[in-house]
């Protein structure tokens, strides 16, 4: 329902942290609950999508942690190969 509503409005994107219920068969080995970022866009291409999760994450651990990340994730991938 919000999706449509803010598609209409005008925002061509935004994203949610939401909490996730499982709704399968509980096993040891996984959590019932969990919390996901939703992320609704329109018109978008793999660089968009991207650039926006990269900018969300830094924002958070900045603000949360007081982490400010050197360098772009890019150059993290780069390094790990």
């Amino acid at each position: 329902m919000y999706k449509q509503l803010f598609m209409i409005s005008g925002l061509d994107k935004y994203f949610q942290i939401v909490k996730c219920f499982r709704d399968e068969d509980l096993r040891s080995a996984r959590q019932p609950e969990f919390t996901q970022i939703d992320l609704e866009m329109s018109f978008v291409d793999e660089p968009d999508v991207r650039n926006l999760v990269e900018d969300l994450i830094t924002t958070f651990l900045k603000r949360l942690i007081m982490q400010q990340l050197k360098n772009h994730f890019q150059s993290y991938f780069i390094m790990i190969q």
